[in-house]
């Protein structure tokens, strides 16, 4: 399941409901008290990661529950609520009039018990808006009653009465409201799309620094309730057995009391706690030295954080299918130097590329408010009345320059070449690629190097970025080098647009697209498949179509929707891109590139920079294309 957005409501400083669209990669942004970590923490309470208490009840709010609800895609196709007969959430009317499941939490009393319903695009007909909540001899009745035909409906299956219900009435008034799941199906629901709601993991920007908060301090305990998740069916089996070992003793021994003492043994009952598993597993990692790392620099242990999302991503890229992660991580560049500012947002966009991974981010730097594309962008305020503002820039126009403001985002005067490409993953190619051929040929430029000294800046024409947007391109009169995908001939037309400009190249692949260009032996190395394909072939719907059989999909390629395929296909892009590109080398390079045209495009790029002089114009002669 992916989360696509957040309702928060009578949590802390939010009194009336606020929402936040969510993405694959999202930063919170604002000015400090303006509510960011309180967002992190709400989605920290849906998902069972923070402990409410009276302080985070909203002042004005007494008496009335804290509700936070959830909004998912990709949510389970199929639910078996009994004789193993399947069923939909669309079948039981739970989703919302735009097809979305959203899962509301109240938190109510003192003890801030928890209910959970779904808003959904519901039936309000009388007599056929509570059927999820009735047992099955009441659905019977209640088909008697509206005098519904039995003779095709198997009345053992309570999905297939309550869709006979509302198939025979005329009307159903479909209205959205709240369908409590605390009824006899409606709770099979909830435990069966509990087991499908991603894991969360937040990692606060004030953690303590003392021996007493491992946990806190450590993210290994993420990679434990991960692990711990992985293996949920084979602990609940030990759970069955040890019940079932435990329940013969106490059953013996009530037998027994029996016999002494009648009264006494009927008022005992054995109950189970519901063992927290990933609180039985402790692991801290330490140095060669036995110094543990909450004893080392706050530096370090954000570096050694940074590294555990990298490996996470590489791991999960094997894992197709499992169960989704979103990671929270309040002010990622605390104590990082800007070098590894910019890798710890490359470090996170491959993360979210391998698919089954959200990350979540608050900021108020500007290093990585400028690295952000405009659509990623949640800007939090406070109104003059006090209301609560989030600006949304994926869709409010007026997103960036209040980012930028906010932030102080201003152009980057070291910046010689600005590279424009199609979209992120022709970043991650290109910046692999180069890395190869600079270590053999020191002339050729090494663009990761040339990026983290911000003498280029990498522009994803797919997405307005937001330094882009400051900047403009076109008043910087920086040089430019435009690259894109020969799949397209208006691409053509753009590219000799460009090149018609001083101090400007622009050039298409003679190839279909990039991913054309990483040889098969890389990819094999990488992913384990054997693929073969041609200059002008779809790469990524082949090694797509190659990993699905590799891991058992359940269905034939051919099988498949349009949106799966599309998943899947968007999935091996970025596993190309980032992985098989790593898995190259010069001899590779070499071999399948025979033409040079991958080392061409780093000449025109040293070129443009060796030919920058400094001023305002850039141009110290112009540009022969």
């Amino acid at each position: 399941m992916k989360l696509i957005g957040v309702k928060i409501e009578n949590f802390r400083c939010y009194r009336t409901p606020v929402t936040i669209r969510l993405g694959d990669l999202t930063a919170i942004i604002g000015r400090n008290d303006a509510g960011k970590s309180t967002i992190m923490e709400a989605i920290a309470v849906f998902f069972g990661d923070h402990k409410l208490d009276k302080g985070d009840v909203n002042i004005g709010a007494s008496g009335e529950p804290i509700r936070i609800s959830a909004i998912f895609t990709d949510f389970p196709a199929a639910l078996i609520l009994d004789e193993s007969r399947p069923t939909s959430l669309a079948a039981e009317h739970l989703l919302t009039a735009k097809g979305e499941l959203e899962i509301v939490r109240e938190y109510v009393g003192e003890k801030f018990t928890a209910k959970t319903s779904l808003r959904a695009s519901h039936p309000s007909a009388k007599g056929v808006d509570d059927l999820l909540g009735l047992k099955i001899n009441d659905l019977k009745k209640r088909m008697k009653d509206r005098k519904v035909p039995e003779d095709k409906v198997n009345l053992s299956v309570s999905s297939e009465i309550r869709k006979a219900l509302w198939a025979a009435t005329p009307n159903l008034a479909l209205t959205e409201r709240l369908v409590p799941l605390d009824g006899e199906d409606g709770k099979e629901i909830w435990s069966q799309l509990e087991a499908s709601v991603p894991m969360f993991a937040l990692f606060k920007a004030d953690r303590p620094s003392t021996d007493q908060d491992d946990e806190a301090q450590d993210p290994m305990a993420a990679a434990i309730r991960e692990a711990v998740a992985k293996v949920d069916a084979k602990l609940k089996e030990v759970v069955s057995s040890v019940e079932q070992e435990v329940m013969a003793v106490a059953r013996a021994t009530l037998e027994k009391l029996h016999e002494m003492h009648p009264t006494l043994a009927s008022e005992l009952n054995p109950r189970f706690n519901k063992p927290e598993w990933s609180k039985v597993f402790k692991v801290s990692l330490e140095s060669e030295r036995g110094i543990p790392v909450n004893k080392r620099g706050s530096g370090v242990r954000r570096m050694i954080l940074l590294n555990f999302f990298r490996a996470s991503a590489e791991r999960k890229q094997h894992e197709e299918g499992k169960r989704s992660v979103i990671y929270a991580i309040e002010e990622p560049e605390t104590s990082q130097h800007p070098d590894s500012q910019r890798l710890l947002l490359r470090s996170f966009r491959e993360l979210t590329e391998q698919g089954g991974c959200q990350v979540l981010l608050t900021t108020h730097t500007p290093m990585l408010g400028g690295l952000l594309n405009v659509d990623e962008l949640r800007y939090v305020s406070k109104a003059d009345n006090g209301t609560h503002v989030i600006l949304d820039g994926g869709v409010d126009a007026s997103t960036p320059e209040v980012v930028r403001r906010a932030l102080g985002v201003l152009p980057d005067n070291q910046v010689r070449l600005f590279i424009a490409v199609e979209g992120q993953h022709d970043i991650s190619f290109l910046t692999g690629i180069s890395e190869i051929l600079h270590a053999r040929d020191s002339s050729l430029p090494n663009l990761d190097d040339l990026e983290e000294k911000g003498e280029i800046i990498f522009v994803p024409l797919g997405g307005s970025n937001l330094k882009l947007w400051v900047t403009r391109l076109e008043k910087l009169n920086r040089r430019e080098f435009h690259l894109y995908d020969g799949d397209k001939p208006e691409n053509k037309v753009q590219a000799a647009e460009i090149g018609k400009r001083p101090g400007c190249v622009g050039l298409v692949t003679k190839r279909l697209e990039m991913e054309n260009y990483i040889h098969p032996e890389a990819i094999e190395t990488a992913m384990d498949i054997k693929v073969s394909f041609g200059h002008q072939d779809d790469v990524p719907a082949i090694v797509a179509e190659a990993l699905a059989a590799k891991n058992g999909a359940a269905r034939s390629w051919a099988q498949m929707d349009d949106d799966e395929r599309e998943r899947r296909m968007s999935k091996a892009k970025a596993n190309l891109n980032v992985n098989a590109v790593r898995a190259m080398t010069a001899a590779h390079i070499d071999s399948w590139d025979t033409e040079g045209e991958m080392a061409g495009w780093l000449r025109h790029i040293s070129k443009l920079m060796s030919d920058y002089d400094g001023t305002s114009g850039g141009h110290a002669a112009a540009s022969s294309r």
